[in-house]
């Protein structure tokens, strides 16, 4: 008799859910967006105006010597929708005071290997879809000619030079 009374429930139960009616319905909409990508490329001075490199005395910075640094770079691409190849160039002259040119080379450091580079080498790399990031120490050393002429140049705080660095996409 139990058995019975609990089928009939159960018969009761799903005949009642089956013929229930729909009392309503309503749709939910998903928005959604990807905001365009976006690059940002940064030079950043370390070697300030106050802080002369001594073109005779410092070991780093002589022809054998592994460089000083006088800055950095950084390229940052964020949400890249595909792959996109750039160059950087880099361009700069000899240390110079009044008539007194002082060679030096350009080291480009990826924190393990360094570069060393002519004024208007380039390097190039190329930013992967979605998010990527690259940074490099830039350094200076003197060629061998360099260090020959500081060796007999004039006594100065003033010897100066620029390194120009442009970025260029193909």
């Amino acid at each position: 008799m139990k058995k019975a009374l609990i089928l009939i429930i159960v018969l009761s139960l799903t005949t009642v859910a089956l013929t229930a009616a729909v009392a309503g319905t309503g749709s939910l909409n998903v928005y959604g967006k990807i905001v365009a990508g976006d690059i940002t490329f940064s030079v950043n001075q370390i070697l300030e105006s106050t802080s002369r490199i001594d073109l005779i005395d410092n070991v780093d910075v002589q022809p054998t010597g592994n460089g000083v640094t006088v800055g950095s770079w950084e390229f940052d691409a964020v949400n890249q929708g595909s792959a996109a190849g750039y160059t950087l160039t880099y361009t700069y002259d000899a240390l110079t005071e009044g008539t007194t040119d002082i060679a030096y080379e350009l080291l480009v450091s990826d924190g393990t290997t360094a570069n060393a580079l002519a004024s208007g080498d380039t390097t190039t790399f190329t930013a992967t879809t979605g998010n990527y990031n690259i940074d490099r120490t830039v350094l200076v050393r003197l060629t061998s000619a360099g260090a020959a002429v500081a060796a007999g140049a004039p006594a100065s705080s003033n010897y100066n030079s620029t390194i120009d660095l442009e970025l260029t996409t193909p």
